[in-house]
């Protein structure tokens, strides 16, 4: 890979960056921010575009044609689109951490209703209303139907057929410790 092409994929993942993090400030997805106050994303989303902005443009002459050793046009957009997913994975893992003692829903408020609607009528913490309280994260494994949540000890029961045999306590122990961190 070629340094103009590792400073592209830079600039593009902080102004992704920067933008989701402005986009989450405005539409009040506090489990998105990086900074709990609005104004403080706001200012951070600015920073990072305009800062991404100025190092790419302003450090070297890049305005390079691709005849000449500058990006073709399918190298652009295959590096945006590598830079944007980076961008929205790495602003979940780090919200999600940053975020991790933000005030908790009240208890079941994320969880799907049982009836014979499915989703339809479901609480409105559910789906993206969630990260307005909860962080990435936890709004995903809040909202995991109960059959996944247990998903692992009832495989473990399955395949050992001994519902108390060696196999379930030793899955069983990894399970209960993985879940208590």
């Amino acid at each position: 890979m070629s340094p103009f092409v590792a400073d592209y994929l830079l600039f593009v993942f902080w102004a992704c960056v920067g933008a989701i993090q402005i986009g989450a400030s405005i539409g009040r997805f506090d489990g998105l921010l990086f900074v709990r106050h609005n104004l403080a994303a706001r200012a951070l989303g600015v920073a990072l575009i305009f800062g991404a902005i100025a190092w790419f443009f302003l450090t070297e002459n890049r305005n390079i044609n691709d005849t000449e050793g500058g990006l073709d046009a399918n190298q652009q957009a295959m590096g945006f689109f590598a830079a944007a997913i980076a961008a929205v994975i790495v602003t979940v893992v780090i919200s999600s951490f940053s975020n991790a003692g933000m005030h908790r829903p009240r208890p079941g408020a994320l969880n799907v209703p049982e009836g014979p609607e499915g989703r339809e009528g479901s609480d409105p913490d559910d789906g993206l209303d969630a990260l307005r309280r909860v962080s990435y994260l936890t709004a995903v494994r809040r909202s995991l139907p109960p059959m996944w949540r247990g998903a692992p000890g009832s495989v473990a029961r399955f395949y050992s057929g001994d519902k108390e045999g060696i196999v379930f306590r030793i899955v069983g122990g990894f399970i209960s410790r993985g879940r208590r961190g």
